[in-house]
């Protein structure tokens, strides 16, 4: 469970230095805190994500069978 828990840690901390939307923020829209976050927040998470799958369809397409989906960069 701790190493779960670390991945996922770890995994935020990429998203945001990626987005530029700091950890804290983050950490509060996944958790549901923030009921109604900023269009220009979830646009920039939404941002760095999309490249991400991009950067991994190549991969997944070339190996003929079809990958779990796991961003190439986060």
């Amino acid at each position: 469970m701790r190493t779960h828990e670390t991945h996922f840690r770890r995994r935020r901390r990429e998203l945001s230095e990626l987005s530029g939307v700091s950890l804290d923020t983050l950490n509060k829209i996944f958790q549901r805190q923030t009921k109604n976050p900023k269009a220009h927040t979830v646009q920039q998470i939404y941002d760095v994500l999309i490249v991400c799958e991009q950067k991994a369809e190549p991969a997944r397409i070339s190996e003929g069978s079809p990958a779990p989906m796991e961003p190439a960069c986060i």
